[in-house]
C-alpha cells in the first residue's frame, strides 16, 4: 500500500516495500530490474494468485538474482559473485545454499523455478508519453531515467529466458490507487 518513497523515508516496509524502493532506485539510475514470482501451489499464475520471489536484474545475457528478505544477493555457487537465474536452474545447490537446517526452511527449491512470472515494476506515470518528453529534455550530472518503454523491456528479458511469462506487476498501479483514494477521503473530511 505505500509508495517507495514513502519505505525510504519512514525506513519502514516489508520485503516487497523494499524490493519495490530497490527497483525504483535501479530505474532512477538506468539499470532494469523485475521482479520474479511463482504460481501459486495450485499452479495459478494470476496476479492475485502469485507469490513474489526475488528481484532479479538483467545484465547481458543473465538474470542476477537478489533476496529481498535478506537484502542481498543469492550467492553463486560458482565464484562466490551474484547467482542467475539460469544457474538457480540448472544447479539445486544454488537455492538449498540458503537454508539452515533446523532453523531456516528456504521457501524456494530448483524445482519450483519451472514455471515463473516476470512482473516488470513500472510506475504508471513512466510509461507515458509526458514522462518520455520530460526525460529528454534533461541534461547533466542530475539526469535520471523516468520513463521506460515495457514492450522493449519484455522482449529483451524473453531473449534471457523465453520460458518467462512477463506482465506489468499491478502492485504499483494499486498503490497509487490506494494513496489518491486515501488523499482524497482526507481531503473531504478536514474542514
Amino acid at each position: 500500500r505505500q509508495l517507495p518513497w514513502q519505505t525510504m523515508m519512514f525506513a519502514q516496509g516489508d520485503r516487497w516495500h523494499r524490493s519495490r524502493l530497490f527497483t525504483q532506485m535501479l530505474f532512477t539510475q538506468g539499470i532494469d530490474a523485475i521482479v520474479l514470482a511463482l504460481p501459486s501451489p495450485s499452479g495459478a499464475v494470476e496476479n492475485a494468485s502469485i507469490r513474489p520471489w526475488c528481484v532479479a536484474v538483467p545484465i547481458g545475457e543473465e538474470l542476477y538474482l537478489f533476496e529481498p528478505t535478506w537484502g542481498l544477493p543469492i550467492p553463486s555457487q560458482k565464484d562466490g559473485g551474484i547467482a542467475t537465474l539460469r544457474e538457480a536452474k540448472a544447479d539445486p545447490n544454488v537455492l538449498r545454499r540458503a537454508k539452515l537446517p533446523g532453523q531456516f526452511e528456504y521457501p524456494v527449491e530448483q524445482k519450483d523455478l519451472e514455471t515463473l512470472v516476470a512482473l516488470i515494476d513500472c510506475d504508471p506515470f513512466a510509461v507515458g508519453l509526458a514522462m518520455h518528453t520530460l526525460q529528454k529534455s534533461l541534461a547533466g550530472e542530475n539526469r535520471i531515467r523516468i520513463s521506460m518503454d515495457a514492450d522493449r523491456f519484455e522482449e529483451r528479458v524473453l531473449k534471457i529466458d523465453s520460458k518467462l511469462s512477463v506482465r506489468l506487476w499491478n502492485v504499483p498501479w494499486l498503490s497509487y490507487l490506494y494513496n489518491e483514494s486515501l488523499r482524497d477521503r482526507l481531503t473531504e473530511q478536514s474542514p
